[in-house]
């Protein structure tokens, strides 16, 4: 391809995404022989947005394509093909940018597909299970040529849905770029701009409709409008959601609610790039379901409060808390990201989407690719073991793999009270060189993601650990179950039912005391081989040590020991009947067994055992040390 003719489209439907490609079509247009064609869509004519279209050609931009749209999401899709068509026939590029996993930019790739128009595709491979723009991403990622992504998460999930790896390139973020790279306003230039004065304690908000979420977006708007009730010393600067479903009634509601407290609240339909980013620098935290919470804030070094399932699955870094949308949820959030913990906490950590050369990766990958000579797109195979899973090590022998199905649908929960008296804080104490919770959280983490891991506690020490280690703890154990009498029983079932409420459901619990530190990646597949839907549980145990029928004894009606079980007829250990103990190792429930009846009514019992050398409780200080001790000696054993 003659490089002097190359002309590069950019299709861009709203200010937000606008704020992300600006810089990169300007950093194209500064490349020798390249040519750019905006296209502007939908939003940016929208008057209730400001008409942002202005804002591209204040960016010293020409429109040379506008594709106007109005109605429903549906109606909206049908007239961008129909526009984006006759636009690209008439601008006849070399390709096309599209950004991102609105559903007007599926429409402008089907377009451009049907065209023949190869496509880059901005931000694919990520995962936002609670919302249609997950789809609408992954279908665009198979229309598209060229993929420009955030992370190498990203990436390998872009090449497992069959691209090619060479057509693959993790970028990094262009939204961190922006962040670091442009002026921003001062305190006083942004309260002038928006005619509001932000306070020292401030929550910028924004609140997109979660389109698969169980709750109306309007019920979610209403339960985060509750729960900033609760923090009325902190100033709400709150803008509007994107056109999705409900839009209108949330947009009205938001403004209900400034109306009612005009001093403490200030509505802006969109800040656009300059404006978002400067707020950033001036708010106590970002809160809502905004993809920017994850991507750029963290960036900024202040917390996220990330409300319910919108944006799940998708890379977050450790100044990113999680929520679902309940009253109580939220407000707990609110109350965490805002302690001087999780603030502190915000400022140290780093960004996954974070790297120093993202515009430079970007520009080179666009303008150096053989669009012509790569129109043909082969579906890229990877070769998978037939019963392997991800996370499993290869190396491991045959009877060791479990099968896939095995590992889905499963919810691992390791319940860590913070209230022990036997060996005092033993949870975050130190064993073998780091905190013993963590021991339980790396099991779990070779079978499942962390959004599968439920550390189920009561102690805001037990979840600093566990949050420093990198896993989100999802909520805060009530104190009602949290006392020397509560049963595992009660603390699984609400476990399952936060899930339920956000809308995820499980068909079994395997569930990994955290003193049981000796349990071994082999333990848990043996307890999972054995698993099977017809019946309650399988549960890992150890050979008694004491033996009914030989030296376990009751007292009868007369005040006399008698053998606990049998005649008393056997002399030698050795020839009794074996009998085994729960080790509290492990343990894979059948959910809607748990659901109908206690743990201990279970008939269906499948037993998994293991040596006595891998079974010690953790209950004592003695138990402790004998378990540190086989512990380091067995990797002293390894090294």
């Amino acid at each position: 391809m003659d490089r002097k003719q190359m002309k590069i489209a950019i299709a861009t439907s709203t200010r937000a995404d606008w704020g992300l490609l600006s810089p990169i079509a300007k950093a194209l247009s500064e490349r020798n022989g390249v040519g750019i064609k905006i296209i502007a869509t939908n939003m940016h004519y929208a008057e209730e947005y400001g008409y942002t279209w202005q804002e591209i050609e204040n960016d010293g931009f020409t429109i040379a394509a506008s594709v106007k749209t109005a109605g429903g999401p549906a109606e909206i899709m049908s007239q961008t093909i129909i526009g984006f068509s006759e636009s690209l026939q008439k601008l006849s590029p070399d390709c096309i940018i599209i950004l991102g996993d609105r559903f007007e930019m599926l429409a402008a790739a089907s377009a451009a597909t049907l065209e023949r128009i190869p496509i880059v595709h901005i931000a694919g491979g990520a995962i936002s299970e609670g919302a249609f723009d997950d789809s609408f991403r992954h279908a665009i990622t198979k229309l598209s040529t060229l993929h420009l992504v955030e992370t190498e998460e990203y990436r390998q999930r872009v090449i497992q849905l069959g691209e090619s790896p060479d057509r693959v390139i993790n970028t990094g973020a262009i939204g961190v770029y922006n962040l670091k790279s442009l002026t921003l306003m001062s305190k006083e230039e942004l309260e002038k701009s928006i005619d509001f004065s932000l306070a020292e304690k401030s929550f910028l908000v924004t609140l997109h409709p979660a389109t698969l979420d169980r709750l109306s977006p309007l019920q979610q708007l209403e339960n985060l409008i509750d729960a900033l009730n609760r923090f009325p010393d902190y100033k709400i600067l709150f803008t509007h959601p994107n056109n999705d479903t409900d839009n209108e009634i949330l947009i009205s509601r938001i403004n209900e609610f400034r109306d009612s407290q005009p001093n403490r609240v200030c509505v802006v339909p969109s800040l656009g790039r300059i404006r978002y980013l400067s707020a950033l620098k001036y708010v106590t935290a970002v809160v809502g379901n905004s993809s920017s919470g994850l991507t750029e804030v963290p960036s900024a070094g202040i917390p996220t409060l990330d409300i319910g399932i919108r944006q799940q699955g998708r890379t977050a870094g450790e100044s990113v808390y999680h929520c679902d949308s309940s009253v109580e949820a939220i407000a707990n959030g609110l109350a965490v990201i805002s302690s001087e913990y999780f603030l502190s906490k915000a400022k140290k950590s780093s960004n996954p989407y974070e790297q120093p050369d993202t515009i430079q990766k970007m520009v080179d990958a666009i303008t150096s690719f053989h669009y012509d000579e790569n129109k043909i797109k082969k579906f890229h195979n990877i070769q998978f073991q037939s019963d392997a899973h991800r996370g499993f090590n290869s190396t491991l022998p045959s009877k060791t793999i479990v099968k896939q199905a095995k590992i889905e649908s499963t919810l691992f929960v390791i319940p860590a009270r913070g209230g022990s008296k036997g060996i005092p804080g033993k949870n975050i104490r130190d064993f073998a060189g780091k905190p013993l919770i963590c021991h339980s959280i790396d099991c779990a983490r070779q079978f499942v993601d962390d959004k599968d891991i439920c550390l189920t506690t009561d102690s805001e020490e037990i979840i600093r650990v566990a949050e420093q280690y990198g896993l989100k703890v999802p909520f805060v154990r009530p104190k009602e179950l949290a006392s020397d009498t509560s049963g595992t029983y009660e603390v699984l079932l609400h476990a399952l039912k936060y899930y339920s409420d956000i809308g995820c459901h499980y068909k079994r619990i395997v569930l990994l005391q955290p003193t049981s530190p000796l349990r071994t990646f082999d333990d848990v597949i043996s307890c999972l081989n054995l698993y099977t839907d017809d019946i309650d549980m399988v549960v890992s145990v150890k050979e008694a040590s004491t033996n009914p029928y030989y030296n376990a004894y009751e007292i009868d009606e007369n005040g006399f020991l008698k053998i606990s079980k049998g005649e008393g007829l056997y002399t030698r250990r050795q020839d009794v009947p074996k009998v085994w103990e729960y080790n509290g190792a492990v343990y894979v429930i059948n959910t809607q067994s748990l659901l109908n009846q206690r743990l201990g009514e279970f008939k269906r019992r499948r037993m998994s055992e293991m040596p006595a050398s891998r079974s010690v409780d953790l209950d004592t200080p003695l138990d402790w040390d004998v378990a540190e001790s086989i512990y380091l000696s067995k990797q002293q054993d390894k090294d």
